[in-house]
């Protein structure tokens, strides 16, 4: 639970230590950052049942 703390924290300070290794645009969460380098990397996770 204390990380967790530790974590929400970071909404009232405005601290983000994950940045983009490409862009350099910086993020409070990992999971957020991970999602951003799909936009350098194109890299499609999911696709449609329908049209691919």
């Amino acid at each position: 639970q204390r990380g967790s703390l530790s974590e929400h924290s970071r909404v009232h300070s405005g601290e983000k230590p994950y940045s983009c290794i490409v862009c350099d645009k910086t993020f409070m969460w990992k999971n957020y950052l991970a999602k951003h380098l799909r936009v350098h990397t194109r890299e499609k996770p999911f696709s449609c049942n329908v049209c691919n």
